[in-house]
């Protein structure tokens, strides 16, 4: 593995998109904008190691939350699914 720099490290992981597992296109393209802006976030923001793996956990739990019906979008900001309850992230 090349030397991964803050200056480098989104060309990096781009890169290292479908070689695990083959991805489409559009998986490649939705991927490579994804990281892209998050990692642009990351910088805009100097976000610290512990402050991204705090976001990581929270859209994990975010994303535990979706079912079949109803993704955690709606859950998050704390509007009523569809049976009409409410579920927040804690």
């Amino acid at each position: 593995m090349r030397n991964v720099t803050m200056e480098n490290v989104t060309d990096v992981v781009i890169e290292s998109l479908g070689k695990h597992e083959k991805i489409s296109a559009r998986q490649r393209e939705i991927m490579e904008s994804l990281i892209r802006h998050l990692h642009g976030f990351c910088k805009d923001v100097k976000l610290t190691h512990d402050e991204f793996l705090y976001a990581c956990d929270y859209l994990g739990r975010a994303g535990a939350l979706c079912s079949a019906n109803q993704c955690a979008g709606a859950s998050i900001q704390g509007t009523p699914n569809a049976a009409g309850s409410q579920r927040q992230l804690q």
